[in-house]
């Protein structure tokens, strides 16, 4: 849309819209959102603390990006964790409609109740920067949403732009730990003034201009969520795919599974590409439907969650790594062979009862699938290879610690068997013939 100088696209009508089975959609509505209230994760930590919750697990599992993703631990980490602001800056809560999470948060700026800050907020514009202000956060969420910035984006790139300034690359004036000057750096990124101006384009462009790829933390140019992938390796394979380039949901936010919610080994390659390809079918799938990603913490019982010391739990983690090949059997199945429901996937039944179409499990991993292989096909008429598929060599090749030599992303390995199993060229990262053939995209 922006090359196209595309501003906003607009619809509008007066139809309602009709549901095949409006007595079967509220019964399975019901059962949702009772689930949903008794997980902890939708039922207790996001109602309480937001998305924000996440931060002290992600600093606990060296998975919370510190310093450009220098390190994966702040020292400071609490003081800007959505415990911290729940208890200390929140006025209420809010959310979508019928939505019974609420995990959005309302705070105040100058007198003004606005939008808080989520995780990702939190974490690039905090820890990554090596600011403990959760003020100065609070207060440059509000701005950057005034100025129509994404603060992902401008976290990552003002954190390479200090590393840069360190290494004597560029005289940006930023230095790690200095915030006073921010404010007025991001009025001048928003009207391409002074640095401002280099600023805007962003942490590929600045890297191809002054060096520093190695620690230019983007993938496909852009800037990375706030999940250190050296501490989830896992995710940095998602990462590296996901066809937004590095973004945590088309990743297939495997950190849910690698520590944050479950307790799979996050440093083992094993199994972590079925489980990646698995995760972000179905997340693809749901999100092609409209719903929000956050219900699909429920695909995960809430029992492994709370009591993730038990034998039990930890035989589950530690067969997880080992079930690729049964995943891979199920990311290979057409959908008609999966014709079942699962029950902490009530997204299915809820599709078929508003829809009246025939939504299974394997209906929406193959609707996921061919969402995704059809974004790789237009990636690839733009011009994206395989080389593309690619982390910094921050995140591949130094250890996170150097007395874990297990620390660092093992890509290549996993993206071999990634690249087999979605059934794409080994060399170019293509979709096959017969991968085109089989959704329908030929």
């Amino acid at each position: 849309m922006g090359s196209k100088n595309l501003k906003a696209v607009t619809a509008t009508g007066g139809k309602k819209v009709e549901v095949h089975d409006r007595e079967r959609m509220k019964k399975v509505f019901g059962s949702w959102v009772k689930m949903l209230k008794r997980h902890p994760l939708t039922g207790e930590a996001m109602p309480k603390y937001g998305t924000g919750f996440l931060l002290r697990l992600m600093n606990e599992h060296h998975m919370l990006a510190t310093r450009n993703f220098k390190h994966g631990q702040f020292k400071d980490f609490d003081m800007v964790s959505g415990q911290t602001l729940a208890a200390t800056r929140l006025i209420k809560n809010v959310g979508c409609q019928t939505c019974p999470i609420h995990c959005g948060r309302i705070v105040e700026v100058n007198g003004k109740q606005v939008k808080g800050p989520e995780l990702e907020t939190l974490g690039l514009l905090g820890p990554n920067l090596e600011n403990s202000s959760l003020d100065a956060i609070i207060s440059w969420n509000h701005q950057l949403d005034e100025l129509g910035l994404d603060t992902m984006s401008t976290g990552g790139t003002i954190a390479f732009a200090m590393e840069l300034q360190e290494k004597g690359l560029w005289d940006t004036g930023l230095h790690f730990g200095e915030i006073a000057n921010l404010p007025q750096v991001f009025e001048d990124i928003a009207y391409r003034r002074g640095i401002g101006d280099l600023l805007a384009e962003g942490t590929k462009r600045l890297s191809a201009r002054f060096g520093g790829e190695e620690f230019a933390i983007n993938v496909k140019g852009l800037e990375l969520a706030a999940y250190e992938p050296r501490g989830a390796v896992g995710q940095g394979l998602g990462y590296a795919t996901a066809n937004r380039g590095g973004c945590q949901l088309n990743s297939g936010y495997m950190v849910l599974m690698e520590g944050l919610g479950l307790q799979m080994d996050p440093y083992t390659p094993r199994g972590k590409a079925a489980l990646t390809i698995l995760n972000q079918n179905l997340m693809e799938g749901i999100s092609a439907s409209g719903n929000c990603l956050f219900p699909l913490f429920t695909f995960y019982p809430g029992w492994l969650i709370t009591h993730q010391h038990t034998m039990v739990a930890k035989t589950v983690n530690a067969i997880l790594p080992y079930s690729g090949g049964s995943t891979n059997m199920l990311n290979r199945a057409p959908g008609k062979l999966v014709p079942i429901h699962l029950p902490g996937l009530p997204q299915t039944k809820a599709l078929s009862a508003v829809t009246g179409w025939r939504i299974t499990l394997g209906a929406l991993k193959e609707i996921g699938e061919r969402g995704f292989n059809l974004e790789r096909l237009f990636n690839l008429r733009m011009g994206v290879t395989a080389k593309d598929d690619a982390l910094p060599k921050r995140l591949t090749d130094e250890p996170q610690r150097p007395d874990d030599p297990r620390s660092r992303v093992p890509l290549e390995a996993m993206k071999k068997e990634y690249y087999a199993v979605r059934g794409w060229d080994s060399s170019s990262g293509a979709p096959s013939q017969k991968k085109k053939k089989q959704l329908g995209l030929e």
